[in-house]
């Protein structure tokens, strides 16, 4: 953020209307360790009613599925006016290039001029014309690089095409992706607000014609040194989009992990309520063994007492005939 304000300052002290981006909004996204404590809960809530187990499983997909959804429509704003702010930066720079080639153009004009009035002049017009050389190696090199950012905005929208593809692949299992195209968007905008402070030279120097060698020689130092600022950047630049690729790299790795803990966790609530419903059935089962043993029992006991009775009779009857 302080990249992209000290960026927008810079193109406003020059005359550049930029509109800075908005900022991103990142949702949360959920740890492993809290999917792991809700996968618990819900295996907890989900043993005691074994029906209504598949209908929670549809529930949470279509839940994850839409949360998904809206993280990946979100980054792709947030990258479409990161593009669309480079492409502004990118026109302004032609602008000022081609106001550049003018007032190359203009100093040509003069150094006619000044071949004109003699030899006097003639030291003077041959630092002007190395002042001249010098500057027009520098737009040389500033498109150089700006053919540079071309090629790395292509790369931008070739990284967004496939990050698209990734989450179609896995917009049902993924967890979280993370996008940093922030960081080349405050490159760029770095470089632009070197070229800007360029122009700003340019516009110096025209308003100082009388003093011509001491300030395209000292020019000639400023531009070494930021062609070299400018290298630097580049290396940086170049870095950050090798970070950025692999932090996709383990973005998926992480992805691939989390999805088979949940494979895990569902494999493992299916065998839990399996072995409940076997053991349910078991005791059942043995319930109905000693009812039915209760039963014979009883059934014998009334037998033993209905064979008692009648041999007490028996007596009873012997007894009386004596």
């Amino acid at each position: 953020m302080e990249t992209n304000s000290a960026f927008s300052k810079s193109l406003a002290d020059s005359g550049i209307a930029v509109t800075p981006p908005s900022p991103h909004i990142a949702s949360p996204a959920p740890s492993y360790s809290s999917s792991r404590s809700f996968l618990g809960n819900w295996a907890q809530r989900a043993v005691p009613s074994p029906n209504s187990n598949s209908a929670r499983v549809g529930d949470l997909e279509q839940e994850r599925s839409a949360e998904l959804t809206e993280v990946t429509l979100k980054e792709r704003n947030d990258l479409q006016t990161d593009l669309d702010l480079a492409a502004a930066c990118r026109k302004e720079l032609k602008r000022n290039l081609r106001g550049k080639e003018e007032e190359i153009t203009a100093l040509q004009e003069q150094l006619r001029v000044l071949e004109q009035t003699g030899s006097a002049h003639e030291s003077k017009v041959a630092e002007v014309q190395k002042s001249l050389t010098n500057a027009l190696g520098l737009i040389t090199n500033q498109q150089y690089l700006d053919k540079e950012n071309n090629d790395l905005i292509s790369q931008l929208k070739a990284d967004r095409h496939n990050t698209q593809v990734t989450h179609d692949q896995l917009v049902r299992e993924r967890d979280q992706q993370s996008v940093a195209h922030k960081k080349e968007v405050a490159a760029l905008q770095a470089e632009n607000n070197t070229l800007a402070s360029l122009v700003a030279a340019a516009n110096r120097k025209a308003d100082k014609l009388n003093n011509l060698a001491h300030v395209f020689q000292s020019q000639h130092q400023t531009m070494s040194d930021l062609h070299v600022e400018q290298q630097q950047d580049h290396k940086s630049l170049q870095q950050q989009v090798d970070a950025m690729h692999a932090q996709q790299q383990q973005d998926r790795e992480r992805f691939r992990t989390l999805l088979q803990a949940k494979d895990i966790a569902l494999r493992t609530l299916g065998s839990q309520l399996q072995q409940s419903e076997a053991s349910v059935a078991r005791q059942l089962l043995t319930r109905d063994d000693q009812i039915a043993s209760l039963q014979d029992h009883i059934r014998r006991l009334k037998l033993d007492r209905d064979s008692d009775k009648a041999e007490v009779e028996a007596w009873a009857e012997y007894v009386n005939r004596c």
